[in-house]
């Protein structure tokens, strides 16, 4: 018998201070969707009722009543405000390049409609195979494209596009305020 795969596919835009990202979750705790925009200091989350149960660990009854809806997270919700708001600025999301270990480099191919060259890493770390391809362009400015990490069969995509254009991020105008009493 195997375990059920997870797959997670991250999408967003990133900047000094702000940034948005739209992940999707699919296999084992899965499906699920979670957007995340960061203007400031500022964390807002709208998602379903299985991503605000599994990501934000609130309880049933309060993830079907706020599900579909923006919740503005304050710093004080302590480790669920860091990792989701990991990865939002470009400098945080920069930080996920970790190739360590015995590198590869992988043949030319495409990837999200651009031709590139992966190099790929590989080592464990407490008891985890991580394996991390990054996916970069194969002509021009080697800019990152994709970055691919697998952690024991939990896949992440992370995708970068729109390099030295400015992002637009606008916080939303209608949320509710993260409870500590909703956490389940």
């Amino acid at each position: 018998m195997h375990a059920a795969r997870q797959s997670e596919t991250a999408s967003g835009q990133s900047g000094r201070a702000y940034g948005t990202q739209t992940i999707s979750v699919t296999g084992a705790g899965g499906p699920f969707e979670l957007s995340v925009v960061l203007a400031g200091a500022k964390l807002f989350v709208m998602g379903d009722e299985a991503a605000l149960q599994n990501v934000l660990n609130l309880k049933p009854a309060v993830a079907k009543q706020e599900a579909g809806k923006w919740v503005l997270l304050a710093p004080t919700a302590g480790t669920v405000y860091q990792a989701l708001g990991a990865g939002l600025t470009v400098l945080s999301a920069t930080a996920a390049f970790d190739m360590v270990g015995s590198l590869q480099l992988l043949p030319e191919r495409t990837v999200a409609g651009h031709r590139v060259l992966g190099i790929r890493g590989k080592r464990a770390a407490l008891g985890l195979s991580l394996v991390q391809t990054l996916f970069v362009r194969a002509s021009g400015r080697p800019l990152p494209v994709q970055l691919v990490t697998s952690v024991d069969g939990i896949d992440e995509h992370l995708d970068f596009a729109n390099w030295g254009r400015r992002a637009h991020v606008v916080a939303p105008r209608h949320f509710a305020k993260w409870q500590k009493a909703w956490a389940g």
